[in-house]
């Protein structure tokens, strides 16, 4: 309690808070809210989709964002030396945390390239990445890719690999017998038996970023939502018009 509250605190927008987090730092923070009628009612249209994590090969945008707030305020030395997840070949939260964990990187070097590059091609033909690796790692695990994304690697897949993730492809058997049941969809802990990714802090982040690391960025949206509401802007007591 005492640290939800501490947290709630600090994400309220006032000009003795910190600097924000690098990777919403030229996100629109808070998101701006659009008042709409909708067949004479008013209508408050939070607008996450505006949100964006900057340097994602495209850009991160909504709900992604506001997951990701939790890391990109994590110091470099707090930050895990090697972030693990799951799930499908085309998600949006493995490109998402792709672009945390470089974004990262790109800070640790104090310039414009996340990470040292190894070699000029950003995809094997094997499903493993070959580009931007850093000081920070990004393991995914999957099911094996099929023939035409192994050939052409296209959408989040390319964009995640281009990022610097490490595929660790399983034959659809292993990969549901390891993360079916809850250990691979919730909590905080890795399935029993997946290998240790390595030396260092490892943080599990289970499939779709739906965990106890996406609490800031829901703790900063419920405080933005009721500063609005309390502010002049917000009218909690208007009805409909005519």
């Amino acid at each position: 309690p005492d640290a939800l509250r501490a947290l709630c605190a600090s994400a309220r927008p006032s000009p003795s808070s910190p600097p924000l987090p690098p990777l919403l730092r030229t996100s629109p923070l808070p998101s701006p809210v659009e008042r709409r009628i909708v067949r004479g009612r008013a209508v408050y249209v939070k607008r996450d989709d505006l949100l964006r994590l900057p340097g994602s090969a495209g850009g991160i945008s909504g709900n992604k964002a506001r997951k990701m707030y939790g890391l990109g305020a994590l110091s470099a030395e707090d930050f895990p030396e090697c972030v693990v997840s799951h799930g499908g070949p085309q998600s949006n939260a493995m490109v998402s945390l792709a672009a945390a964990v470089a974004a990262r990187n790109s800070d640790s070097c104090g310039s414009g390239d996340r990470g040292s590059r190894e070699n000029d091609d950003a995809f094997d033909g094997e499903g493993g990445s070959r580009s931007l690796r850093g000081r920070f790692r990004f393991l995914y695990y999957t099911k094996r890719l099929p023939r035409y994304l192994r050939n052409q690697p296209s959408g989040n897949l390319l964009r995640a690999t281009a990022l610097g993730t490490e595929l660790l492809q399983m034959s659809p058997d292993e990969y549901s017998e390891t993360f079916s049941g809850p250990a691979g969809t919730s909590g905080g802990a890795p399935p029993p038996g997946l290998p240790c990714p390595g030396p260092g802090r490892a943080l599990w982040i289970p499939q779709g970023a739906a965990c106890a690391a996406a609490w800031p960025g829901a703790v900063r949206l419920a405080v933005e939502v009721a500063a609005f509401w309390e502010g002049p802007g917000g009218a909690g007591g208007e009805e409909e018009e005519g």
